[in-house]
């Protein structure tokens, strides 16, 4: 089938164009805005948003929400999606990835939950949190707990073998 573009005009000496897609307001439930691809027998259509490159500073892309904002893939018979996080390549300061939740002044703060999902045949998978490599000094891992009037632990645990035995932890210093 045919495709279809929506796009503005090119300038040369001032700001191009905008494009802007809304819902309209309403008095109970303001409208949706779904943005999806075609399905397929062998490959289904992909969803690419992305930022404009500027020759001083590129766009930004912003998903944002006052209630709850998902980025996930779909859950599939035989093998679901993978997602990916991550900051450009770049031959000066390449951009850096934060992931935090929001302050509370009343209430406890929101957590942080980093986890990978069990497996009932097989092995589960790892959890891998790693610095760079370098030339010179390379990156360093960094885990501490929280300053209050009670500081905050930290804690690293072996899991529970029900069978067998129990994981180990092992904490090793870099071969010279």
């Amino acid at each position: 089938s045919g495709d279809v573009t929506i796009s503005t005009g090119r300038s040369v000496e001032a700001s191009a164009g905008s494009v802007s897609i809304s819902g309209g307001e309403g008095s109970s439930e303001g409208g949706s805005v779904s943005l999806a691809t075609g399905s397929s027998a062998s490959k289904g259509g992909s969803v690419s948003i992305q930022a404009g490159v500027g020759g001083i500073t590129s766009g930004s892309v912003s998903v944002m929400s006052t209630g709850s904002a998902t980025i996930g893939t779909t859950d599939s018979s035989s093998e679901s999606g993978a997602v990916s996080v991550s900051s450009g390549a770049s031959s000066g300061f390449s951009g850096g990835v934060a992931i935090s939740t929001g302050s509370s002044d009343r209430e406890t703060a929101g957590s942080i939950s980093i986890a990978t999902g069990s497996s009932g045949a097989k092995n589960g998978a790892d959890v891998l949190i790693r610095s760079g490599d370098a030339s010179g000094k390379a990156g360093a891992v960094q885990v501490e707990g929280g300053s209050a009037a009670t500081g905050g632990d930290v804690r690293v645990l072996a899991g529970t073998g029900s069978s067998q035995t129990g994981g180990t932890v092992a904490i090793e210093a870099g071969d010279a």
